[in-house]
């Protein structure tokens, strides 16, 4: 018979083993790097939708309250111009000079969040619509396909629009 032989105990892990260990955590921290990138792209995006959608359903309350001067708000809202002198009581003229002005203000002002923002207004019978576009931070396709609001200042792959639409009854 041989006599046994001991072998030695194997303690730690040797180098391959930290390669492959080390390769494994390198390739899960920059899956993580690209989708803490995408969740941030994704909440910058909710973030645009959610303040244009605002502007345009408080576009919508406004037009209600001054259903009598209707027609005159069509078109594309400006860029700032001067505030109109309506301190407390302000007929349906001042009341649009005011709501283009805090329209402007809320698109082209300081605290907007929109990148190349426009607002759009167009009515039909009764039926009133607010588009409101602005350049997104990065390419998807053009999300506002068949609405014109804002084409022309955008790139067009970077372009996003909310369109909404109610009935108004006129003045």
């Amino acid at each position: 018979m041989r006599p046994r032989t001991r072998r030695p105990r194997v303690r730690g892990a040797g180098l391959v083993e930290v390669a492959v260990a080390l390769l494994m955590l390198s390739l899960a921290t920059v899956g993580l790097v690209g989708l803490q990138t995408a969740a941030r792209q994704a909440a910058l995006e909710a973030s645009q939708r959610t303040e244009a959608v605002a502007l345009a359903t408080d576009m919508l309350a406004q037009l209600r309250a001054n259903s009598r001067s209707l027609a005159s708000y069509s078109g594309d809202v400006p860029v700032l111009g001067q505030p109109p002198e309506c301190d407390v009581a302000c007929d349906p003229g001042e009341m649009l000079a005011w709501n283009r002005y805090r329209w402007g203000l809320a698109l082209y002002g300081p605290g907007s969040g929109l990148a190349t923002p426009a607002a759009c207004l167009d009515f039909g019978a009764e039926l009133a619509r607010v588009v409101v576009s602005w350049e997104a931070a990065y390419a998807l396709g053009d999300t506002g396909e068949g609405l014109d609001c804002g084409r022309g200042g955008t790139d067009p792959q970077r372009r996003r629009a909310v369109a909404l639409e109610t009935h108004i009854r006129g003045g």
